[in-house]
């Protein structure tokens, strides 16, 4: 159960992304090398409902498809993993639990 306070808090302080903007940001990861400069386990987390990198941004929102997306940008990284949290959309960490994700089972995010 997430606090209703949390929540508050949430919505008054969310930004927006402005779509200008997002040539930029998106280019600085593709145009640069800091992804493969990552040499400790990656796990790349992401909401199934997430309107703009499930489906938008992405081809695919499995966990498999996210590996077979991402793992070229963390080539320096021992490991990458993937989690798709069905019941989330773009902010993970309001929603609402899940059975033990499997970064915990691997040892991650402690």
């Amino acid at each position: 159960m997430v606090d209703p306070a949390v929540i508050a808090v949430d919505e008054q302080t969310k930004d927006t992304f402005a779509v200008a903007a997002a040539p930029d940001a998106i280019g600085i990861e593709i145009l640069t090398t800091y992804s493969n400069r990552v040499n400790v386990p990656v796990l790349i987390a992401m909401g199934q409902r997430d309107a703009y990198f499930c489906g938008f941004l992405a081809t695919t929102c499995t966990e498999a498809g996210i590996l077979t997306d991402e793992r070229p940008y963390y080539g320096s990284a021992p490991t990458v993993d993937s989690f798709v949290l069905p019941t989330a959309g773009h902010d993970l960490n309001l929603s609402p639990p899940r059975p033990l994700p499997a970064h915990r089972r691997h040892g991650l995010g402690h």
